[in-house]
C-alpha cells in the first residue's frame, strides 16, 4: 500500500463521534430497540469463508499494539477503524463486546437520519462472552462472563456467541483454565437450546518468568487443544 495512512478523522469526524454522547443522554434504549429489532439479518446457513472483525480485546484490558500501550485505549481511533473496515462489501460482520456493538448501532441509526443506508444490514454480529480474564491480572486463566450472556444474545436477536478459554497444562494456574473450560461447555448447550451459532476460540498457553501468557504454538499442544474445544457442550 505504499505511504497510504489512513486517517480516522477525516473518514471518521469527530463531531459525529461525539453525537454518539448525545444520543446516549437522550433516547437511547427506544432507539437501539428499534435498531436491534429492524435489522436485515444475513440468512443461514452462512458462506464457510467469513471475514468477522474481532473488536472484543479491550474488555479484557488488551490495549497495546507494539510499543504503544494503550493504541486501542483511543476511542475514536478505535471506532474508526473498525467502521472502515465493517463497511467493506467484502467483510461479512463483526464479532464484539455490547458497548462496541451498541455504539455500531447509534452510529447507523445516526447514518441513517442523514438519508444513508444502514451498514448493519446483512452483517453478521456476534456477541463476545467471557472476557473476565483480566490481562496480567494473578488468575488471568479464570475467564467469567463480563459481557453478552447468552440470553442478552437471544434477545438482541444477534447471529452467534463467542467465548474462549485458554489452557495452562503446565502450572497451578491450569485449575483456572479447567473453570473456564466448564463455564464454555456450559455456554455452548445453552447456545444450542436457543440455536445460537457458538464461536469458541480456544489456546494453548505458556506462562514464563515474569507471569506472563504467550501462545503455545507446539503443534502437539495445538491438537490437544482441538480435541478438547470440540468435546465441549452437546
Amino acid at each position: 500500500i505504499g505511504s497510504y495512512k489512513f486517517e480516522t478523522k477525516l473518514f471518521f469526524p469527530e463531531d459525529i463521534f461525539y453525537k454518539i454522547i448525545e444520543v446516549r443522554l437522550s433516547k437511547v434504549n427506544e432507539i437501539l430497540e428499534k435498531e436491534y429489532k429492524n435489522r436485515v439479518k444475513r440468512k443461514y446457513p452462512w458462506n464457510k469463508k467469513l471475514v468477522i472483525i474481532a473488536a472484543d480485546h479491550p474488555a479484557r484490558g488488551v490495549t497495546k499494539i507494539g510499543s504503544n500501550n494503550i493504541a486501542i485505549g483511543d476511542r475514536h481511533e478505535y471506532l474508526g477503524r473498525i467502521l472502515r473496515v465493517l463497511t467493506l462489501d467484502q467483510v461479512d460482520g463483526i464479532m464484539t463486546t455490547p458497548d462496541i456493538m451498541d455504539d455500531l448501532f447509534i452510529l447507523n441509526y445516526l447514518f441513517k437520519q442523514l438519508g444513508g443506508k444502514s451498514f448493519l444490514d446483512n452483517k453478521i454480529l456476534i456477541g463476545s462472552t467471557n472476557r473476565g480474564g483480566l490481562l496480567g491480572s494473578p488468575y488471568e486463566m479464570y475467564d467469567p462472563v463480563t459481557a453478552y450472556t447468552i440470553d442478552d444474545i437471544r434477545k438482541l436477536k444477534l447471529d452467534g456467541a463467542k467465548m474462549m478459554v485458554r489452557l495452562d497444562f503446565e502450572t497451578k494456574m491450569a485449575k483456572y483454565s479447567q473453570r473456564t473450560l466448564a463455564l464454555c461447555s456450559k455456554m455452548i448447550r445453552r447456545c444450542n437450546e436457543s440455536n445460537i451459532p457458538s464461536f469458541i476460540e480456544a489456546l494453548p498457553v505458556t506462562r514464563d518468568q515474569d507471569s506472563n501468557y504467550t501462545v503455545n504454538k507446539n503443534t502437539e499442544a495445538i491438537i490437544k487443544t482441538i480435541g478438547i474445544a470440540t468435546a465441549l457442550g452437546v
